[in-house]
């Protein structure tokens, strides 16, 4: 998601499971910062119940929520 960016991203992803009413589900993460050799922004992005009762939304959509986050950040700072 961020190899083809300008802004030259680092970051992490994770998974963990979370219960509510006894039901597993799984929370998706992303935490990083832009660009990765003087960093401006730095962030998280938490996505709860990503997959549940066999419906799962994108595995990367803290991915996407991120990499929308970082392009709308230098978008801002050009104007």
């Amino acid at each position: 998601y961020f190899k083809d960016e300008p802004y030259g991203a680092a970051g992490k992803t994770g998974t963990s499971e979370s219960y509510k009413n006894g039901v597993m589900s799984w929370d998706l993460s992303f935490a990083g910062y832009a660009p990765f050799d003087n960093p401006e922004i730095a962030i998280a992005v938490i996505v709860p119940n990503a997959y549940r009762d066999g419906y799962a939304q994108p595995h990367s959509a803290a991915n996407i929520i991120s990499q929308r986050v970082f392009r709308t950040f230098f978008e801002l700072k050009e104007k």
